[in-house]
Order: structure tokens, then sequence, then C-alpha cells
């Protein structure tokens, strides 16, 4: 007795790489070994259509689950669609952090919360990014402040901490040495 074996589909394969992948959004690149780009695409938009993942832009996709609620698909990331966002801007390894609404409200200076997500973005970053009726804004940091010099630390700095350091070492430099 032969059993035959059955040949997965792209689509199947994609779904299993899905079900399985540590992260909540993904790029095509993640299935390049699973297909060609056109055909990996072609598979990402089934599964749109059928409800197994969302798409955030162009070329960026997020996993879905149902709503027990309303019966609506929502998505299914940590975090929400903030979460999905960040690890969007991650995977496509752009240099960013929140707005500074967002910290000004972690730090308890303000009980304002944004609707939508604002991020800074040190880089050029043109996508949009929506699910429904969200949309993430890109901007540019408020000022010309390294942003390294943010994200190294382990401890969150101050805007005004950074500032006064930057005016203390460029005030040092234009005193006339004596």
């Amino acid at each position: 007795m032969t059993q035959k074996r059955r040949t997965r589909t792209l689509k199947d394969r994609l779904k299993t790489r899905i079900r399985r992948a540590r992260g909540d959004v993904f790029v095509p690149h993640d299935f390049a070994d699973l297909g060609e780009y056109d055909s990996v695409k072609r598979a990402l938009r089934q599964l749109i259509v059928e409800g197994e993942i969302a798409r955030l832009g162009y070329g960026i996709y997020a996993r879905v689950k149902t709503n027990g609620l309303t019966g609506r698909p929502m998505l299914a990331v940590r975090g929400g669609y903030d979460g999905a966002v960040r690890q969007t801007l991650s995977k496509l390894k752009v240099n960013w952090r929140e707005s500074d609404t967002v910290r000004q409200y972690n730090n308890g200076r303000t009980t304002q919360v944004q609707a939508n997500p604002v991020f800074e973005v040190q880089s050029r970053f043109n996508r949009k990014l929506r699910y429904r009726n969200l949309e993430a804004r890109f901007e540019k940091p408020s000022l010309r402040l390294p942003m390294r010099l943010t994200c190294r630390q382990r401890h969150s700095w101050e805007r005004t901490t950074v500032l006064s350091k930057c005016w203390q070492h460029f005030s040092m430099q234009l005193s006339p040495t004596g």
C-alpha cells in the first residue's frame, strides 16, 4: 500500500510560516525562500481575502484574529496598532522614537492621549501605515539632536537635560580661552 504524498501549496506553507513566526508583522522578503516574489505576493493577497492576515501598507502585513464579540477580524499584535507600527519600523531598520506627546504622557506630565500614533523618524521614511480608520504619522525630530544619544542610554533622557548638556558643550567651544 503506497501513500500519496500531498503536495503543499505556497499558501499553505505561508500559513504555517506565519503561525510559527515569533513576530506579528511580515514583509514579503520573510518568505523569499518559499517562492518567487510575485507568487508570494499573490498568495499573501489570497490570505488577506481569507482573513488570515491584514495589509498595513505597501509590502507590510500583520497577523489577524477574529474578535470574539463582533466576529470581525482584528490585529493579533501585542500592543495593538501601535505595536504593529513599532514592529514594522524595527523590521525595516528605521531609526525612530516616540513623539513628545507620548513621552510626556508616559512621564506623567499630561493626560492627553493621541488617537493615532505619531513617531519621530530620523531617516527618510515615506510609507503610509494604516489599518481601518487608524493611520500612523511620521515626523522629523523637532531638534537636530543625534537620536543615537537617546537610544543607546539605558535610562530615558529628558530633553532639557540633553539641551543643557549641548548648550554647555557649545558654550565651552565658543568661549575665548585666556
